[in-house]
């Protein structure tokens, strides 16, 4: 009965895998508010199986690719970062690529580089309402079990993006946390597995911090999270949106994503 967030009807047939249904993505067991109160269907969409294995390894590697190239490398002799200037991640490494915000038009004679505009393109889609994306955003979170890695509590910057956040989750599972800013019965955990694309928007943006923990468990089962790297995307902040929520009421504006 907790299926209704995510909406099937969104989902075109070729990205829906019948194997591993949305609902079993989510757990709603910390959920103590009347489910009237659960958050609209069109907040949170999880894709399962949105890449295939080899779109997965291509985008990975030039993920890595990138990031070792263009991250800022701490003073120490320490690959991660550790001290995030809002305080709500360690253990990562982050960069933003402009070159992925080009069309896959620019790179005809780079099939590595047209693929991977392909694949972002792909993902807009399911938003087509947004005609205006920020660069691409990698973020790298470190394995756990050999270096402390977690992204706290937090909503991002409201002044920095608009009303949606994608991500696409390369090299491992990893568990989102949400709670709801105001009212602590409003709990609820996402699972989003190796290849997915996930995609919050409005409520969820706006009014559920968002988490990932170091180590948890989803429906019982431990999930064992490695190293992690996610391709986000967000749409840019309009007039519109500015004027909208300077007046809302927000307790934390954090500028991390996950």
């Amino acid at each position: 009965m907790f299926t209704r967030i995510c909406r099937l009807s969104t989902i075109p047939n070729r990205y829906y895998s019948s194997s591993l249904l949305n609902h079993r993505l989510l757990d709603f067991t910390t959920f103590k508010a009347p489910k009237e109160l659960l958050p609209h269907d069109s907040s949170l969409q999880i894709i399962p199986e949105f890449l295939t294995q080899s779109e997965h390894d291509l985008l990975l590697q030039a993920s890595n690719e990138k990031i070792s190239r263009l991250c800022r490398k701490p003073r120490n002799s320490e690959i991660y970062e550790d001290s995030h200037y809002d305080k709500v991640i360690t253990g990562y490494r982050e960069c933003s690529i402009s070159s992925w915000s080009l069309p896959a038009s620019n790179f005809v004679s780079n099939s590595t580089e047209f693929t991977i505009s392909s694949l972002l393109a792909r993902a807009k889609s399911f938003v087509p309402e947004v005609k205006r994306w920020l660069a691409p955003h990698l973020l790298e979170l470190a394995d756990p079990s050999l270096k402390p890695s977690e992204i706290r509590a937090h909503v991002d910057n409201l002044g920095a993006s608009g009303s949606v956040i994608m991500g696409i989750c390369l090299s491992s599972p990893a568990i989102i946390v949400f709670r709801h800013t105001t009212d602590p019965r409003r709990v609820f955990s996402a699972l989003v597995p190796e290849r997915c694309l996930y995609l919050q928007r409005d409520e969820l943006r706006f009014d559920y911090t968002h988490e990932i923990p170091m180590q948890t468990h989803f429906k019982g089962e431990p999930v064992h999270r490695n190293r992690r790297v996610v391709v986000l995307l967000r749409d840019e902040l309009s007039d519109y949106k500015e004027r909208t929520i300077t007046n809302q009421d927000h307790t934390e504006q954090k500028s991390i994503s996950i």
